[in-house]
């Protein structure tokens, strides 16, 4: 089974994007993973990454799960830790999906210029006052430069809170992740 990785934004709990993202999983035959991290918001570490890596370990002993198709979404806070995968964890992950999330400091990219380059898409919403649409299409726009496939998805009179749309921010994000595969 394809897997995804649900990284919670401040103050959530992974249990908050399992809940949104089970009707598309039922329907599509996926394996959720929805840690909650014990500060309630995502170090941007390597070390996070490789928590991450181990979690995904644990799960493949009890479920049967497709080591080509592990994909990552980040709302936010995880989304902030979710840009950073594809530096982290080049090998681990066919894509990732950015919710809410900016890649913060690109002199980090030439620290750890992966050889891989994972897709990687951004989700926006135009009245974002959290994290603002233009640091977001920033981010995307800095990975496109980099060799990496990328998509920018903005949702009109949408702001930072996931989960007024989830079904449909799912859905777009799903369709990015599906068509990839390591």
């Amino acid at each position: 089974y394809p897997v995804i990785v649900l990284l919670h934004g401040a103050q959530r709990t992974g249990v908050s994007l399992v809940e949104k993202w089970m009707p598309l999983a039922d329907s599509e035959g996926l394996v959720l993973i929805g840690p909650t991290h014990p500060a309630k918001g995502w170090p941007i570490s390597p070390d996070e990454a490789n928590i991450l890596e181990k979690m995904i370990d644990d799960v493949a002993k009890n479920y049967s799960i497709d080591r080509a198709r592990i994909y990552v979404f980040g709302h936010s806070s995880g989304g902030h830790l979710a840009s950073y995968l594809p530096l982290f964890k080049p090998d681990l992950f066919a894509a990732a999906v950015v919710n809410a999330g900016v890649f913060y400091k690109p002199e980090n990219y030439d620290l750890l210029e992966p050889e891989v380059k994972m897709p990687i898409a951004f989700i926006t919403g135009e009245n974002d006052q959290v994290v603002p649409p233009q640091e977001t299409a920033a981010s995307a726009q800095f990975y496109a430069d980099h060799g990496h496939e990328t998509l920018l998805i903005e949702f009109k009179d949408h702001n930072h809170w996931y989960y007024t749309i989830a079904p449909e921010i799912n859905v777009r994000a799903w369709a990015f992740m599906r068509n990839h595969a390591k």
